[in-house]
């Protein structure tokens, strides 16, 4: 039961932090209140432009997408570890080249709902080596 609410925890932070930034990010412009679902990943979108080394709408559009798509799979793995108690060790580039590899990759349309469900995809290839680590450590 612990293991399905991990998965599910995981697979629900990921699609939400997917579905805020790429909702947030197609309607950038405009006024919203910071204490918004919009507002609040606007907040953080601007956040990241100070932050990040791009100069151009276009070019900073790019770099907000592949964070995206790497950072949000990662944030459910996290949980799903954090959660799990699961120690991954060396073992952890496999995920984080998981991430990597998908994040590169750029699919699909700029809708909210179509990259939250591919970030959730994601998010369960990444689970598929957690769990050989956990049967192999159980053995």
């Amino acid at each position: 039961m612990r293991k399905n609410v991990a998965i599910a925890g995981g697979a629900a932070i990921t699609a939400f932090l997917t579905y805020g930034f790429v909702d947030s990010g197609t309607h950038l412009a405009g006024p919203l209140s910071p204490f918004t679902y919009q507002g609040a990943f606007r907040c953080l979108i601007l956040s990241i432009w100070c932050l990040a080394p791009s100069t151009g709408v276009e070019e900073f559009g790019r770099f907000i997408a592949h964070f995206v798509w790497f950072i949000c799979p990662l944030a459910g793995f996290a949980f799903y570890t954090f959660s799990r108690r699961q120690k991954l060790g060396a073992d952890i580039w496999k995920p984080l080249a998981i991430a990597a590899a998908t994040a590169l990759l750029s699919l699909g349309p700029a809708e909210p709902l179509p990259q939250a469900l591919r970030a959730v995809a994601v998010f369960t290839l990444m689970l598929i080596p957690s769990f050989s680590f956990a049967r192999h450590r159980a053995e």
